[in-house]
């Protein structure tokens, strides 16, 4: 299951909305394929605490987590964490590289929360529509 919490009033971001849409579906997979089995992803937005204009929609699962040491290079192109693991549930090792290289075209960014044996957090940092590029 993907579970959506969302505030009550909706939120726009600028975008298109086929890159976007690109980066939600690699991120939710990503969290379906290395959750637990029978576990949900959680989905959920706030606006940014540090930055005004900004909205963080975070996507969440109850995975094994990421080891610090990874932290730094998930973004890299065809870096894999566990290159056994990575080979047989699939994938080129490209993802995360693409959804952070669309979120930087769209004056955004992509941070990366993990706890061994509790799961990762994959926060995309949008800018809310009508807000200025300096943000």
């Amino acid at each position: 299951n993907v579970v959506l919490q969302h505030p009550e009033q909706l939120v726009l971001v600028r975008g298109r909305h086929d890159k976007l849409t690109q980066v939600f579906h690699n991120l939710i997979e990503n969290a379906i394929l290395y959750g637990r089995r029978d576990s949900d992803v959680w989905v959920s937005m706030k606006p940014d605490p540090g930055k005004a204009n900004m909205i963080n929609i975070r996507v969440r699962d109850s995975g094994e987590g990421i080891a610090p040491k990874h932290l730094s290079r998930l973004t890299e192109r065809f870096y894999r964490v566990d290159k056994g693991r990575s080979r047989s549930k699939g994938g080129t090792g490209l993802g995360l590289s693409i959804v952070k290289h669309i979120l930087i075209q769209h004056g955004g960014e992509l941070r990366v929360e993990s706890t061994l044996g509790v799961g990762s957090t994959f926060v995309v940092v949008l800018p809310l529509a009508g807000a200025g590029k300096e943000n």
